[in-house]
Formats: structure tokens, C-alpha cells, sequence
């Protein structure tokens, strides 16, 4: 059932355009190749302006989207959760619409890919970073849309 469903999912991606990447199914075999997919899509709200980084030759846009769930426990206690995502807009005419566009507290739908990083501190301790890479952005605040159709970026 599993395996009907997902050859079901990757044979729809290609007409709906997702981008689907061969990867190696295992370090040692690089001649059998298998379809995979890296795909993350979030709604969510704006924690901070955007801050340009990167180098003149590498620019980047760094964003801080939070999403949040509310849910009851069998006590009626009402919980709340937000989980903040790192967003890194790498394309050029994106960035520059996102640079121009979004602000802090704007809602906005983020499609990318996870890319997960390691990096030494400077007090020598391994850390652990998740980034998303965003392919697309559409501001869902109401002042960016226009005859209720969203403004796709």
C-alpha cells in the first residue's frame, strides 16, 4: 500500500512541477539511482525584518519564520507551541522581493528544501543547524493581496 502510494506521489510531482532529484540509495552503489524528494512547505508569520548576508558574490537573505499549534490536553489545559525555522532565499529576483516585501509579523507560505549544516563553535563545541531554502514565498497579509488573489513572489 505504502509503495503504491508513493510511486503514485512521484509519478504525479513531474506534471504538478515539483522537482523530484536522483540520489544514491547507499554510499557504496552509485549505478542504481532512486527517486527522491526534499520538499517542505510552511504558513507562517515573520519573527524579524530580513537581514542581507553572504558575500557580493554569494548574497543571501536570512529569515526567522515562527509556526505555531494549539492543543487542548484530556485535563482542558490549553497548550500552545511555536517552533521557529531558519529560511535562506539564495535566488535573485526572490530575494530582491523579499527583501522589498516581507516584514516582521507579515504571514507568509515558504516553499524550499531542508538543508541541515555542522559547524564548530568558537568554543570548539560541534553545532547543528537546519535551514530551509526557500524556492518560493507568498505573502498572505492582507494588504499584499490584491482582489483576493495572492501576491506570488
Amino acid at each position: 500500500m505504502f509503495t503504491r502510494n508513493l510511486t503514485q506521489l512521484l509519478r504525479h510531482t513531474k506534471y504538478i512541477g515539483i522537482p523530484v532529484a536522483r540520489c544514491a540509495d547507499d554510499a557504496t552503489s552509485l549505478l542504481k539511482f532512486e527517486k527522491c524528494l526534499n520538499q517542505v512547505n510552511l504558513i507562517g508569520r515573520i519573527g524579524r525584518d530580513a537581514e542581507a548576508r553572504g558575500s557580493e558574490s554569494h548574497p543571501v537573505i536570512i529569515l526567522s519564520l515562527a509556526t505555531s499549534f494549539v492543543y487542548s490536553k484530556s485535563s482542558g489545559e490549553t497548550i500552545s507551541r511555536t517552533d521557529w525555522h531558519r529560511v535562506s532565499v539564495f535566488k535573485a529576483g526572490l530575494r530582491d522581493k523579499v527583501a522589498a516585501y516581507i516584514r516582521k509579523g507579515d504571514r507568509v507560505f515558504v516553499s524550499g528544501t531542508l538543508q541541515y549544516n555542522e559547524y564548530w563553535d568558537s568554543g570548539n563545541v560541534l553545532q547543528k543547524s537546519t535551514t530551509i531554502i526557500a524556492n518560493d514565498i507568498i505573502n498572505l497579509t492582507k494588504k499584499y493581496l490584491k482582489n483576493d488573489e495572492e501576491l506570488d513572489m
